[in-house]
């Protein structure tokens, strides 16, 4: 398959969305350094880069849905399968526009905004050339379908610089207003309710014997709470008979492929300790235990594999943090009593999210149907 996409032109599209959008980010974060002028200026080409194949993509297999539902409602007429602050979004946007194309065109707009705002805001905290690498390369093409989640994860994003200040309670109000928007951010507020802990009682420590024991804790829970799942949903009538589809008991399903998913928040959970930033490490090993949670969960529950993708607040802003910091405070890096140099460890994430992303191309894009781009007027 990957060798089939290799000479599409979208397949070829989308590589150089990532090369070019990165490499302005990654030039614009060197100016930053240098108090250069222009720096502002190259994080604009990448934005624009982002935000023009998103706002003008007519591709995704839900976006006929969201342009179909988006005609019908009504000030007193809405769709029950959307969240009721998502609603609101679309009879707003419908005081100005009856077009569906251009309802799509703002909501991919404003998502690809957000996140650029949310990275402006952190620019001295971030290299943000891994911000929007990391972003770029396992999120923003799943964006082009997975309208309403992937806007959610740009206000999460935006209003990541609470976390930064330890404003954990008010980044669990804004969690709170996302799940209006998509219910996933409730795992979200999950994670958020465990920074608040940890704060509270002092755990923002973090050693090897300790993410032993939580890893073990968080797999007990996931798999005792696979039978739970059904009988708490078959309380809501209408969300069962939407959701209960995707309940799985069978143990032969469960695979290793989580290992992939967990291991960059592993590697965050190692990055915060080494900087010896608090903040950093309470964050970082709250997202570890919810991605952790919902990989292994998942097996069982596949409706909250798309909840991960939440998780990516952590990987967008804190993994760049913990380089930015690094590289500031020169320290040394050891793993297994061996050294590792900044350009090496740098270069592993970047080939990493570079095989992340060939993944994606060779085994998802199909599924999302993205896999032969057009620009949403040259939708039929």
């Amino acid at each position: 398959m990957l060798a089939k996409n290799l000479f599409s032109n979208t397949y070829i599209l989308y590589i150089l969305i990532v090369l070019f959008s990165s490499f302005f980010a990654f030039c614009s974060n060197a100016c930053k350094r240098k108090k250069k002028k222009r720096s502002f200026v190259l994080l604009i080409f990448s934005f624009v880069i982002l935000a023009f194949y998103a706002t003008c993509s007519g591709v995704g297999i839900d976006r006929d849905h969201y342009m179909y539902f988006f005609t019908i409602t009504e000030k007193n007429h809405f769709y029950s399968g959307f969240e009721p602050l998502f609603n609101c979004i679309i009879v707003f946007i419908k005081n100005f526009t009856d077009n569906p194309k251009a309802f799509v065109m703002i909501i991919g707009f404003m998502t690809i905004l957000f996140v650029f705002v949310g990275i402006f805001i952190n620019r001295y905290r971030v290299d943000y050339g891994f911000s929007v690498l990391i972003f770029s390369a396992l999120y923003y093409f799943q964006s082009y379908n997975l309208m309403r989640i992937y806007f959610a994860l740009s206000i999460l994003v935006m209003f990541s610089y609470l976390l930064f200040k330890e404003k954990y309670f008010s980044y669990l109000i804004v969690t709170l207003f996302c799940t209006f928007i998509h219910y996933s951010c409730i795992f979200v507020l999950i994670v958020a309710l465990l920074m608040i802990f940890f704060e509270k009682t002092k755990h923002t420590n973090c050693s090897k014997y300790e993410i032993f024991i939580l890893t073990i804790i968080v797999f007990a829970i996931s798999f005792f709470s696979k039978f739970i799942v059904g009988p708490v949903l078959s309380l809501f009538p209408s969300l069962y008979l939407k959701y209960s589809e995707y309940l799985n008991y069978d143990l032969s399903s469960f695979g290793f492929g989580w290992i992939f998913n967990v291991f960059p928040f592993l590697l965050l959970v190692f990055l915060a300790k080494t900087t010896n930033c608090k903040n950093a490490v309470v964050v970082s090993k709250s997202f570890y235990i919810g991605m952790l949670f919902l990989s292994i969960l998942g097996y069982f529950v596949t409706m909250v594999q798309r909840a991960s993708i939440l998780m990516g607040v952590a990987m967008i802003m804190y993994i760049p943090f913990a380089l930015d910091n690094l590289k500031k405070s020169k320290k040394r890096l050891f793993f297994m009593n061996l050294r590792f140099s900044m350009k090496t460890l740098k270069m592993s994430i970047f080939v990493y999210y570079m095989a992340a992303f060939a993944l994606y191309l060779s085994q998802y894009m199909d599924l999302d149907q993205i896999n032969n781009y057009i620009f949403i007027w040259e939708m039929s």
